[in-house]
């Protein structure tokens, strides 16, 4: 199995989490939470589908900066920076606009949910803190969705030195010291009286401790995936790792949350983090699993997620505050425009961008390559 067929997989893999967050949002609004209780809440798995985002991305980067013709650590950044923070900025710019001029204030039938975001004025230093992403700042105000791209780029910035240690230290060592560290953090806000989502949600620094051990577990099932593969592709075990897998992910949260109380939540975080590392693995060692992540519709929302996940939330608040006055039956019509419009996003912003930061990297030849470190 070719890398490229690999990351074809863990495109599909990140459309099915996005189609999931999007579901997972549009079942918070008061008119469309009594499906939270039907069989169709297996679909909206927002917070676990953020978790996978972050155990495929340290998958993903391991590769690039371990491969033969692996980038020198400036032209990684580069990449990073076109692929994730311009299309961020793009939305953020279009999600300011979007506020200023459909705002209509709460909208009562639209539920508690919906009306925590979007409220209050939207300051110059709210603007600067979603710029820059280094101060604490409400990333619910504009687009909730963003709190998990203030981490992936913090980490993506630093994961070169993850790779480095990963490479120094034995396996189990440098899983004990990153696995350390997200206790800690743990641990900490426990201590404070709270739990991760809510500095998660401040863009506070703590939490990126706690989440970068979901990027190192990616990165170690990527050093080890040959191993991985040769000792279970040809045998039942994979199915029973899938199977096992998807249950984990779908069900740890709620039953880790009624059953341990406080500790539910951390529990519930890493339960999942196994269990995405479960699926990623079985995405690279079944080849049924990996065939049918290849249809044509996975890999449609694969490449339209990162948009899709960008920019759903702008559209469900656009519509639902502008056309407020026709009540429920507008959140139809943002559903409807959601996928068309995140394909359009891909196509004017996302990609034009993957593709000035590859180009602009080629430009660059500086420093030792990442993979010397």
């Amino acid at each position: 199995m070719s890398n490229t067929d690999r990351l074809e997989q863990l495109d599909a893999l990140r459309g099915i989490a996005a189609l999931t967050v999007v579901a997972s949002h549009f079942m918070n609004l008061q008119p469309l939470s009594w499906l939270r209780h039907t069989p169709v809440r297996l679909l909206a798995g927002g917070h676990e589908a953020v978790i996978l985002f972050f155990v495929l991305s340290g998958f993903a980067l391991t590769l690039q900066l371990t491969s033969v013709n692996s980038p020198t650590l400036l032209q990684y950044l580069v990449r990073r920076v076109f692929r994730i923070y311009l299309p961020y900025i793009v939305t953020v710019c279009l999600a300011s606009v979007c506020y200023r001029e459909f705002n209509a204030g709460p909208v009562p039938w639209a539920g508690d949910w919906f009306n925590t975001s979007w409220n209050g004025t939207l300051t110059n230093k709210a603007i600067l803190g979603h710029t820059l992403l280094l101060f604490p700042f409400d990333v619910v105000q504009l687009d909730p969705v963003i709190w998990s791209l203030v981490y992936e780029m913090r980490i993506s910035l630093i994961f070169p030195i993850v790779i480095f240690l990963l490479h120094q230290l034995p396996g189990f060592l440098f899983l004990s010291l990153v696995t350390a560290a997200s206790l800690f953090t743990a641990a900490y806000e426990m201590h404070c009286g709270t739990n991760m989502i809510g500095p998660s949600l401040l863009a506070e620094w703590a939490p990126t401790a706690y989440y970068v051990l979901m990027f190192a577990l990616g990165g170690v099932v990527a050093m080890q995936r040959q191993r991985i593969a040769t000792a279970i592709r040809s045998t039942s075990f994979s199915w029973l790792l899938l199977l096992v897998s998807i249950f984990v992910y779908w069900f740890a949260r709620p039953l880790a949350i009624y059953s341990l109380g406080r500790l539910g939540d951390v529990s519930a975080d890493w339960l999942i983090m196994l269990a995405s590392a479960g699926i990623l693995i079985c995405a690279i060692s079944n080849c049924r699993f990996s065939n049918a992540l290849k249809a044509r519709t996975l890999l449609f929302l694969g490449r339209i997620s990162y948009s899709l996940y960008l920019i759903h939330l702008v559209i469900l608040f656009t519509c639902v505050h502008g056309l407020s006055v026709h009540g429920p039956k507008v959140i139809l019509l943002a559903a409807v425009l959601t996928v068309p419009i995140s394909y359009l996003m891909y196509q004017l912003v996302e990609r034009p961008s993957i593709r000035g930061g590859t180009l602009l990297a080629r430009t660059l030849v500086f420093g030792r390559k990442t993979s010397e470190l």
